[in-house]
């Protein structure tokens, strides 16, 4: 596997916003990072900056749900890595990859 790729959140933040929040904010974010011009042979790690108390299942819909549905649960997972101020944002990425994969399968 090639050098890791980062996508540092602190880039996408908006002054004085302390939260990443909702499927309209995470297309930005995804569209500003480039996330669909990765090449899927990296490790991707998506720093959260410490100034953040919260993420939303909601944002990482909008962010990486298109790239959950392409690489499939066990890839994205082993691809796909939180860094930083990962406590408040594990909560919201689980919450999402398994809403994610509840809708892809009807349960």
């Amino acid at each position: 596997m090639n050098k890791p790729i980062t996508i540092n959140l602190a880039h996408y933040k908006f002054k004085n916003v302390n939260v990443f929040v909702g499927e309209d904010y995470g297309k930005l974010v995804r569209k500003y990072s480039k996330v669909d011009e990765l090449e899927w042979e990296n490790y991707i790690v998506i720093k959260i900056p410490d100034t953040i108390f919260s993420v939303s299942p909601t944002f990482f819909i909008g962010f990486l749900q298109p790239t959950l549905i392409k690489l499939g649960r066990t890839l994205f997972k082993l691809r796909i890595h939180l860094e930083g101020n990962v406590t408040v944002a594990e909560q919201g990425f689980n919450e999402f990859i398994d809403r994610t994969v509840r809708e892809l399968h009807g349960k």
